[in-house]
């Protein structure tokens, strides 16, 4: 009696199987699910002295960034140290802090060296003022001159260069040079001010 020699399954079967059951095993990743910023990833060490480098530049020390992330996180001294050394990311630096600080969501930033809310502050402010002072001083124009007699140097401005401009091609180009000059200067003076630790907006003299 002939005896049937069973064949095994081939290579590519083998692999194809194998494929496929991987793939059935694989979690499938939520589609609505966020991805994590880079900088999750990435060790508090490497991070850490970007930190000092960044207060250093901004006239500040070591001691006081560590007295920042000790307010922030509550790590200091040798658990500051330990992790560190242990290079752990900057996901789990904070997962793990000692101590959170619970006035953290209150942090805010700062621009041109004014902090966000004294900004909104100082823009509420103004509007309240504007709008109470801005009539009284139209209402007195009006009954001292008449608001048709009075100067306005910013239209008579912009109906010159718009004159020159579209109607007859005629500038004043003195007093354009001029105001470039000053304009110049008020840039100069910005930067030589920022270099000495004091601020003096271009933007200041613009307005005025």
């Amino acid at each position: 009696m002939a005896t049937v020699k069973k064949k095994g399954p081939t290579k590519k079967a083998t692999k194809r199987a194998a494929t496929e059951k991987a793939a059935a095993t694989k979690t499938p990743k939520p589609s609505g699910a966020a991805t994590k910023p880079r900088i999750f990833a990435m060790s508090f060490a490497r991070v850490y002295p970007l930190l000092v480098q960044k207060a250093r530049k901004k006239g500040r020390t070591q001691e006081e960034v560590d007295e920042v992330i000790a307010w922030l996180t509550g790590y200091r001294g040798e658990t500051l140290r330990r992790a560190l050394d242990a290079e752990v990311d900057v996901e789990t630096f904070f997962a793990q802090a000692p101590r959170m600080n619970p006035k953290a969501g209150l942090i805010t930033g700062v621009v041109c060296g004014v902090r966000v809310q004294d900004g909104f502050l100082a823009q509420l402010l103004g509007l309240l003022v504007g709008s109470v002072v801005v009539p009284v001083v139209l209402m007195i124009a009006h009954e001292s001159w008449g608001l048709q007699t009075l100067p306005a140097p910013q239209g008579k401005m912009f109906s010159t260069l718009i004159e020159g401009l579209l109607l007859d091609s005629n500038l004043p180009i003195v007093p354009i040079y001029f105001g470039l000059g000053l304009g110049v200067l008020a840039v100069v003076m910005e930067i030589v001010a920022t270099k000495r630790g004091m601020m003096l907006p271009a933007m200041a003299l613009a307005v005025g």
